[in-house]
């Protein structure tokens, strides 16, 4: 298992990426480095620079032999990282001693891979599965199965455990109880990919009862892994792998980091163990804040996420983190089970699922008034803003990967799915 130091991490990056070459042009070679004094890779530069390299390298130079992945392009385009051989057992150890530890997984456990099968989500479940010190099983079946079949399968085999996106979860979850269905086997579901919101929790906790729901790790496909959690941790709550990164939270006004509890800013992280595609004070595009921990642990919470990407509405521009704003504003009022802003030629269109029946009329004033608080300068176009409520089944099918908030149905425009956020 290879850790190397803050030095050794930013000489190599200097020496074998071409985006830390950019990045580093007028930094001296001044050793010790201190952290601090090392410029952050934002999400508009990482951005730049993606758009104007080919994928080969947008992290790496020279070296390319091992496992390629590409992220899941929340901010418009995909980025391609690399792992090297000794990284990824260095990542996937971590993972495995951790959850075996804590009892996230266990001796005999029967654990169904829903992830989606040609992404690092599911080849780091794999991995962890084929290093866990314990006896355990997998069905690696992934989510591009109808939920009638993956359900059977799960019921099949006995698995006491599931791993996936939490929308895979969600949409299971609505299958099984629009069948009458209850899984009373399933004691743990380790989850992650997006936050859930509104009465999403309700609806798996109905389909699986005696399952606790605890997420499966905290990473980018820039970082790899970063954070674990725990049985008992509040969702979305992370320790962090001290001796193998460095995870800051950055004040947006300042640019400084945070030390004390529950203020939020961007999580920025450096990777100790990546040198074949390093990353250091890379922005994840989270929002997070440290939480009091009883046990001397670093935790932070995971608040939400930053979309660079905009779309365009005439002459206003609307980004998904707008969307998921409106979405936390209105979960205390609805029983939100879905929302999507779908962009048409003329028009905007906010679909809303609930988990019970609400007054239509207040729904609608809530949805275009919050919209109007989140993007201001729809006002002078308040006249093309809709709002649809639907049946869940409609975001359904949209449930097995991770989508968009924002559809964007005109000619040319970029098409999406739903996203849990």
């Amino acid at each position: 298992m290879n850790i190397y130091s803050l030095d050794q991490v930013v000489n190599i990056a200097r020496t074998n990426s071409t985006i830390y070459q950019k990045l580093y042009t007028d930094m001296q070679h001044k050793l010790p480095y201190s952290l601090t004094e090392l410029p952050i890779l934002t999400n508009k530069l990482l951005m730049e620079f993606v758009h104007n390299e080919q994928p080969d390298f947008v992290f790496s130079n020279g070296n390319t032999h091992g496992l390629i992945f590409e992220s899941s392009a929340s901010t418009g385009k995909p980025k391609v990282t690399l792992f090297g051989r000794d990284e990824w057992d260095t990542h996937t150890r971590l993972l495995a001693s951790q959850h075996w530890k804590n009892g996230s997984l266990r001796e005999n456990d029967r654990l169904t891979n829903l992830c989606a099968s040609a992404y690092l989500s599911y080849r780091i479940v794999h991995g962890v599965v084929e290093r866990f010190p314990g006896k355990i099983s997998e069905i690696p079946l992934g989510c591009d199965y109808e939920y009638e079949y993956i359900h059977s399968v799960i019921e099949k085999y006995r698995s006491n455990v599931l791993t996936g996106i939490n929308s895979t979860f969600l949409g299971l979850a609505y299958h099984m109880l629009q069948h009458g269905l209850v899984n009373y086997n399933v004691e743990r579901l380790l989850g992650g990919g997006e936050l859930l919101y509104g009465a999403q929790l309700k609806i798996i906790q109905r389909a699986f009862p005696k399952a606790e729901i605890i997420s499966f790790m905290f990473g980018t496909t820039e970082t790899g892994v970063l954070g674990y959690s725990e049985l008992g941790d509040a969702l979305n709550e992370f320790s962090i792998f001290d001796d193998a990164c460095i995870v800051e939270i950055i004040d947006e006004l300042t640019g400084q980091p945070i030390s004390e509890s529950n203020k939020v800013g961007r999580c920025v992280a450096t990777s100790l163990t990546r040198i074949a595609a390093p990353a250091i004070r890379i922005d994840t595009g989270d929002y997070a804040c440290w939480v009091q921990s009883t046990s001397g642990k670093r935790k932070l919470r995971v608040i939400g996420r930053m979309f660079p990407f905009h779309h365009q509405f005439h002459s206003v521009r609307i980004n998904e983190t707008n969307i998921f704003n409106l979405i936390r504003s209105l979960e205390d009022k609805f029983p939100i089970t879905c929302l999507q802003l779908q962009i048409l030629d003329s028009k905007l269109e906010v679909i809303v699922s609930l988990l019970q029946e609400q007054e239509i009329e207040h729904l609608n004033t809530a949805v275009c008034e919050g919209l109007l608080d989140q993007v201001p300068g729809l006002h002078a176009y308040r006249q093309d803003i809709s709002c649809q409520s639907v049946n869940f089944g409609y975001f359904s099918e949209a449930t097995r990967r991770k989508g968009r908030l924002i559809v964007d149905k005109r000619q040319g425009g970029v098409p999406g799915t739903t996203i849990k956020v």
